[in-house]
């Protein structure tokens, strides 16, 4: 009979390669992270467009003064206002998790609605959190109340699963803006099993989201179907997914979710696709059509509403003359080689940013930059091959630029982050900083940022420093 820590280490085991895909592509092969990446997929990842950098950014609370919460998520459909509020524990399968794990998370709450606490924190998010309860909690139209969601690898003791039980739903009673407030808050609890079990239910899902006569057990190269979460998309995207795939070396491009999970061949039938460096050479139709929104200028874009551009809808430009459509970039004459420059400059950058948050906390303002870094490079790059804005790459220049990205990001990086601080110090001193988040959500920010990176890149080849000297030519 197979004992109840081998059972745990079974089911671990066949989810394993998942938590290690996230931390190689995200996190730099750190497993903890990997498996809170995993675990936020999990239960938020059905009935939501949930994935990949969503949640990098939405667990970006993780650190220093977070309050115990690593992540929290507030789904726009939803009847009712419900902010979720998400901790993961990554421990060795078989661990046995008492209540006291799930003490101090409880009490997260409490902490986050206390504007004394949170107005010492040093955590930007915890702050960015507190605001966005508030706002919900004082809003007229429709009722607010806290999900949380507490997961961990180990097993919850029967002792923690009472305490759960207890502390299912009840009413939290807080002075919000000088009011007595009540607000349910309810509490999700899901050891290794039920994250199993979810997992399960999600491949499941995949499955069933598939058009009729469509099977996710088919080989590399076969995935010519219609796109579950963005149905406009077309023809386009599948003749680039071939592309992709026909790559030297190949990259998988996902255009709908489930593709590269139900690989035919499974794990062994991916080494194809795998980097000698860690994780895959894989991309989702998203996180692609991110980048280069982001990289043709439109970081802001990028982030709020890619989903609308998927979509071919409008998509409101954030302080910019021109716009940002699907049609105008997913053209027939569009290249893979020429999506993969940006999909490359993003990766570099997400991967540089956690590097370096690790390194030094203060640099924690790294995270709400992302796009804009992104939007930068992007943009010394068209500076110096005198390229026109919003419009992708020539194929030719852009594989060559992949192929030497090595020996080019570090500086061109380098000067996009020193602009981008430089703007937030003048911010500062003009008196009109209120914060990272409000910071790259205001148009004329970028504008400023805009004139900066022409003066920077100006002083550093004036002694003779210049960032774009390593760009191939």
């Amino acid at each position: 009979m197979t004992s109840r820590r081998q059972a745990a280490q079974d089911r671990y085991d066949h989810i394993l390669p998942f938590i290690e895909e996230a931390a190689d592509e995200y996190y730099g092969s750190n497993l903890d992270r990997g498996f809170r990446h995993w675990a936020f997929a999990t239960v938020f990842g059905v009935g939501h467009d949930v994935q990949g950098n969503d949640i990098v950014e939405y667990t970006a609370i993780d650190g220093s003064d977070d309050f115990e919460v690593d992540g929290y998520f507030v789904p726009e459909s939803d009847d009712d206002s419900v902010v979720h509020l998400f901790q993961s524990k990554h421990r060795e399968p078989g661990t046995t998790m008492g209540p006291r794990e799930l003490a101090t998370f409880l009490n997260a709450p409490n902490r986050l609605l206390n504007a004394n606490e949170v107005a010492a924190s040093r955590n930007e998010e915890t702050k960015a959190l507190h605001d966005e309860l508030i706002k919900r909690l004082t809003a007229t139209d429709r009722p607010c109340s806290i999900n949380m969601v507490w997961t961990t690898s180990g097993t919850l003791s029967p002792t923690a699963c009472r305490h759960a039980e207890e502390n299912r739903s009840r009413k939290l009673t807080s002075d919000i803006k000088g009011n007595p407030t009540q607000i349910t808050v309810t509490l999700e609890c899901m050891d290794l099993a039920d994250l199993y079990w979810q997992h399960s239910i999600q491949q499941d899902s995949d499955d069933s989201a598939a058009p009729c006569g469509f099977t996710f057990q088919i080989a590399p190269g076969e995935y010519h179907q219609t796109n579950a979460e963005y149905p406009t998309l077309d023809k386009v995207q599948d003749r680039l997914q071939r592309e992709f795939s026909a790559m030297t070396p190949p990259w998988f491009y996902e255009i709908k979710r489930g593709e590269w999970a139900r690989m035919l061949g499974g794990t062994s039938a991916k080494e194809v696709y795998r980097n000698p460096t860690g994780g895959y050479r894989k991309l989702t139709t998203k996180e692609v059509a991110q980048a280069v929104v982001s990289f043709s200028g439109f970081p802001g874009e990028a982030k709020d509403n890619i989903r609308s551009f998927l979509n071919k809808d409008a998509v409101p430009a954030y302080g910019r003359e021109s716009s940002v459509s699907y049609e105008a970039v997913y053209t027939d004459n569009l290249t893979a080689s020429q999506l993969l420059l940006p999909a490359m400059v993003q990766r570099k950058v997400w991967q540089r940013v956690t590097d370096e948050k690790k390194n030094d906390e203060s640099l924690d303002w790294l995270d709400y930059a992302r796009f804009h870094i992104v939007w930068l490079v992007g943009d010394i790059l068209r500076a110096h091959y005198q390229l026109p804005t919003g419009r992708p790459f020539p194929a030719t220049t852009a594989a060559i630029a992949v192929a030497q990205i090595d020996d080019w990001f570090a500086p061109v990086y380098a000067v996009a982050v020193a602009t981008i601080s430089h703007t937030v110090e003048e911010s500062r001193q003009k008196n009109d900083f209120a914060g990272y988040r409000e910071f790259f959500r205001t148009p004329s920010k970028y504008r400023d940022i805009e004139s900066n990176v022409r003066s920077a890149i100006r002083l550093a080849a004036s002694v003779g420093n210049s960032p774009t000297s390593f760009l191939p030519s």
